[in-house]
């Protein structure tokens, strides 16, 4: 299931922490006694995921946005033909 939560964030964040985060987790979960403390872990794990994977995708927008406007700018010609 970890690893279907991090295919919520983009491929380069994946490609560079997913294999540390695993790792992480999977100590954190072997650490962990009793079912309450799994859901908790689970808990955290999930809410951590939704509210990060979504500030990561919006650097990479913005990122993307940033170049292609300098992009456009480098080439005015281009830029009033489309």
């Amino acid at each position: 299931m970890l690893r279907a939560l991090l295919y919520l964030y983009p491929a380069s964040f994946r490609a560079e922490y997913g294999a540390e985060i695993e790792r992480i987790f999977t100590q954190r979960r072997r650490d962990a006694s009793g079912p309450f403390s799994v859901a908790g872990l689970w808990a955290e794990t999930i809410a951590d995921t939704v509210t990060a994977a979504i500030p990561a995708h919006w650097d990479i927008l913005r990122q993307d946005l940033a170049y292609t406007i300098r992009a456009l700018g480098r080439t005015p010609g281009f830029t009033v033909t489309a």
